[in-house]
């Protein structure tokens, strides 16, 4: 459990264009759903909010929404988990974005835990990196921004990732192995399970 109060929003509603509309969160390595594997990276949350159609399973505990229209982005989805994680009076520190196709992104998740503790009040969150390339949805962010550029960006079916996190000043923390690697078509899949 990490030291730092922290929410999580898991995206898991895409539309899986090159994966020929298959359902993404429900595909399985391992044996195992890829929205399990984000699930368990994000055990260390204090509340979990999924953005996924109700055909999407998810453990007791852990709530549901959808953005409205469905299918209208990560930013869009990003908002509608937000929304639904605002009903507590008392909302959380920081927030952990996680695309529900990173299946081996845990050990990732608590570096950057670690590296945001580090920084304390310096930043606004944390993410990984991949040969400096920023990975958007394997972050954690501070509440308070987020809600703030998430207004600032309504409407925000079609916002990009890129427009999302411009203004967090973030410590980048470099992925290992496969940790940054993610499901968008079939062959990605069968690496992974080649190599899991």
């Amino acid at each position: 459990m990490p030291a730092l109060i922290c929410d999580a929003i898991i995206l898991a509603g895409g539309r899986a264009a090159r994966l020929g509309g298959a359902t993404k969160p429900e595909l399985t390595l391992a044996g195992r759903r890829l929205l399990d594997y984000a699930l368990e990276a994000a055990r260390g949350a204090r509340r979990t909010v999924v953005v996924a159609p109700d055909s999407i399973a998810v453990p007791p505990g852990v709530a549901r929404t959808m953005e409205n229209p469905a299918h209208g982005g990560p930013v869009a989805a990003i908002g509608a988990g937000f929304a639904a994680l605002a009903h507590d009076t008392a909302p959380a520190q920081y927030v952990l974005l996680l695309s529900c196709d990173a299946p081996a992104a845990a050990p990732a998740v608590a570096r950057m835990y670690a590296a945001l503790a580090a920084a304390g009040d310096e930043v606004d969150g944390a993410v990984l990196s991949d040969d400096g390339r920023p990975q958007w949805l394997i972050s954690i962010v501070r509440t308070a921004v987020l809600g703030s550029r998430l207004a600032e960006l309504a409407p925000l079916p079609g916002r990009s990732m890129r427009a999302l996190m411009a203004e967090f000043v973030l410590v980048s923390v470099p992925a290992r192995g496969a940790e940054s690697r993610d499901v968008d078509t079939w062959d990605d899949l069968e690496d992974l399970r080649a190599g899991w």
